[in-house]
């Protein structure tokens, strides 16, 4: 009997975050992003509509990135994404790799990162 109140919060708390959640599939959709979030698995959008879902940066070259998407593999021009998906891509470790080696003299690129660069900042 010691453990009744303990118990009962315990339902308690659990019933309301079922609850929150939309219920067992709601949780079972948070557990599983609580698990996946520490990826760069994104879903990348272009200026003309194309969607890239589930999508990895492979590889971030001058002007371009690729991207390892669901249904294949995707080159893409920087400038084609939309703002949010530039800023999704500017803050993955790729991006932050890719910026590392970038000799400085080299750090112009054909693409404007300026409003993006000052909010990484």
């Amino acid at each position: 009997m010691h453990y009744l109140p303990l118990l009962m919060f315990v339902i308690v708390v659990k019933a309301f975050l079922l609850r929150a959640l939309g219920g067992p599939r709601g949780v079972v959709a948070f557990v599983q992003d609580f698990f996946v979030v520490g990826e760069d698995h994104w879903t990348y959008t272009t200026d003309t509509g194309e969607w890239f879902e589930d999508a990895e940066i492979e590889a971030i070259e001058r002007g371009e990135i690729v991207l390892k998407h669901r249904h294949g593999v995707a080159r893409l021009a920087f400038d084609a994404l939309t703002e949010d998906s530039r800023r999704l891509v500017t803050q993955t470790e790729k991006w932050a790799d890719y910026a590392a080696t970038v000799p400085v003299a080299e750090k112009v690129t054909a693409f404007t990162l300026d409003p993006i660069a000052i909010e990484a900042a």
